[in-house]
């Protein structure tokens, strides 16, 4: 609402994208592009080193564990140029996926 009542308009004039996704995104004016966050897999995860810690209390031991998010493609991003596509580095850029 801020943007467009400063006169901007999404996503012709400004591009916009959200972390971890809102509820409400696909349902705006401009449904909102998201990085998502693997939720379900980080609960299970959690759950597993949980269960792994309650039963050896004595393991002190922690890890680093990096999920990936997904890219969910939808109206508030405009799509750029294919030279534009092309030029910008992808190989470190999460999967797209479509969204539902």
């Amino acid at each position: 609402q801020a943007l467009e009542e400063g006169g901007l308009r999404i996503p012709e004039d400004i591009s916009v994208v959200v972390f971890d996704e809102v509820d409400f995104g696909p349902f705006l004016k401009c449904p909102l592009t998201t990085v998502a966050q693997p939720k379900e897999h980080m609960g299970e995860i959690a759950v597993k080193l949980l269960v792994e810690r309650i039963r050896d209390k004595k393991k002190k031991e922690f890890s680093r564990i990096v999920l990936r998010p997904t890219l969910v493609k939808r109206s508030s991003v405009k799509c750029l140029s294919a030279d534009t596509r092309r030029s910008a580095d992808v190989s470190s850029q999460p999967p797209v996926v479509p969204a539902t």
